[in-house]
């Protein structure tokens, strides 16, 4: 288990200074001389390389999470601050076991540092995250949505193959900073298998590694079927006199729904809280009393959250659970679901035309993304598309070898206006 864990920025004015930690005092109380956490900032600032890395110590170790705050504007870059999250651990542990978890804590807390009220953001996030607990796909999905630069590199892929060095000096100029930790940023794309990578030679030159989307996804809501069909079948007897309600309150939501850029951030941000994801999860299979849930959460986790009551006020607010008071009882019932669909991304095929007609890419580079399009949709999407696999060679390959003028690719926008128009079908 984690020893403490400290959260600091540093700039040439301040220097480094700590923002917050857990437990409080953890470092008073365990003798940790602040220099060497100075010693160990300074030296990532100096080598400018964003990540996540670990240092020994005699008694303990330190993993740590560095990268440059991004702002929209600087008037001087000298002024850039510096953003880190030290994770101190027991010699005996095995902190790669945990790097992923860190890292997506380490991502979704800097982003708030710069707030005013960053100490009781800290304290309220750290008491929904656990370091040993696995991270699930949907919850990789979510932290595609709930940050801005992984939403920004999905769009760049969506248009074409990009090579590392062209994505890190996209992110330089358009985050203006001096280092990006893109590695780290890609991880839930790896993880899912959004993106595949390959090391690429062009015209000659040394092989660079090129990044290839392969396939989409978006996050959005669906009715709570489980839940649904447990008062088709009469077994829900804790909402008695008050299902017709429910009912009425599920489908009139589902009617109005529109899946937008907007909303799928929200529900990115949503679920990217890993004790909100425990209780939707807890929610999909029953329906719960208030107490009874806070039972089942601690005999399952083994911890009680000390802003559940913020949680659950949370998840109501958004639409995804609702509390009907019965008597001297609050029930609590899922409302809306949510759930991440992969879809294969067709309106890349036009997209890699244009780009090698325009000699944005190589030909060896289109050829490439084509052949592991290809091949992602033999394997995965033939069975929900049906037809012949020629056919699907024969569009893919016609794509590169085609005459005809470049159509407008439809791009990322339209194909969530046909997802939109499919949930309005389904729903």
């Amino acid at each position: 288990m984690a020893a403490g864990i400290a959260v600091g920025t540093w700039d040439d004015t301040v220097g480094l200074k700590i923002h917050a930690e857990y437990p409080s005092n953890f470092r008073k109380e365990q003798n940790i001389d602040d220099s060497k956490l100075l010693n160990i900032f300074n030296d990532r600032i100096v080598h400018a390389i964003a990540g996540f890395a670990v240092f020994d110590e005699s008694a303990y170790q330190i993993a740590t999470y560095y990268t440059p705050l991004m702002k929209e504007e600087y008037e001087d870059d000298e002024k850039l601050e510096h953003g880190i999250v030290f994770l101190f651990f027991e010699k005996d542990k095995k902190i790669d076991s945990i790097k992923e978890q860190f890292i997506e804590f380490s991502i979704f807390i800097l982003k708030l540092i710069n707030n005013n009220d960053f100490p009781e953001l800290f304290f309220n996030i750290i008491d929904n995250f656990s370091f040993l607990e696995p991270i699930s796909d949907e919850q990789r999905i979510a932290a595609l949505y709930n940050n801005e630069v992984r939403e920004q590199i999905l769009s760049k892929l969506a248009e074409r193959p990009w090579s590392r060095n062209e994505l890190e000096n996209w992110l330089r100029e358009e985050y203006n900073v001096a280092a990006t930790d893109l590695q780290g940023l890609l991880v839930p794309f790896f993880k899912t298998g959004i993106i595949k990578q390959s090391y690429e030679a062009v015209k000659g030159r040394r092989k660079e590694l090129y990044y290839f989307l392969i396939k989409d996804v978006y996050l959005f809501r669906i009715p709570p079927k489980k839940i649904i069909d447990a008062f088709k079948k009469g077994k829900v007897e804790m909402l008695d006199g008050i299902e017709t309600s429910y009912y009425d309150e599920v489908k009139e939501y589902f009617e109005d729904y529109e899946l937008t850029p907007t909303e799928i951030n929200k529900l990115g941000v949503l679920l990217a809280i890993p004790n909100i994801y425990k209780i939707v999860v807890m929610l999909r299979d029953e329906i719960f009393e208030m107490d009874e849930l806070r039972i089942d959460f601690l005999e399952k986790y083994n911890y009680m959250p000390s802003n559940f009551n913020y949680l659950l006020k949370l998840l109501e607010k958004n639409d995804i659970i609702k509390i009907y008071k019965k008597n001297t009882k609050k029930i609590i019932v899922l409302k809306s679901d949510i759930q991440f669909q992969f879809f294969f991304p067709e309106y890349l095929v036009d997209n890699i035309r244009k780009a090698w007609r325009e000699n944005i890419i190589d030909r060896n580079i289109s050829l490439k993304h084509l052949t592991l399009l290809r091949d992602e949709y033999l394997e995965n999407f033939m069975k929900f598309n049906g037809g012949p696999k020629d056919r699907a060679r024969a569009a893919l390959g016609a794509a590169l070898a085609g005459t005809d003028e470049d159509g407008i690719p439809g791009g990322r926008v339209n194909v969530l206006r046909r997802m939109e128009m499919l949930l309005r079908l389904q729903s």
